[in-house]
């Protein structure tokens, strides 16, 4: 199982709380803010085009405000593999 994540290893990953067919979703430890968050990994290394879609919507849902819509803390590539951090 995965236990670091990102620039530095900031997120250290505390248990497995599901998978899907596109990504793995993980209770971390965010470690530069001292919070626990979701971190969602994508399954599989991006290639250029799907890592520009994927900085697209880390870029876009964060402007999103809505009850029923989590926030999004970060969202970038790391290692050719796409996370969110929510």
């Amino acid at each position: 199982m995965l236990k670091s994540f990102g620039e530095n290893a900031r997120y250290k990953v505390i248990e497995l709380l599901g998978q899907g067919s596109f990504g793995t979703v993980f209770l971390a430890l965010d470690t530069k803010l001292s919070r626990r968050v979701a971190l969602k990994v994508t399954n599989q290394k991006l290639d250029k085009v799907s890592i520009q879609r994927f900085q697209r919507e880390g870029e876009v849902t964060p402007r999103l405000r809505h009850p029923n819509i989590v926030t999004i803390y970060d969202a970038d590539v790391h290692n050719n593999q796409g996370y969110i951090v929510m």
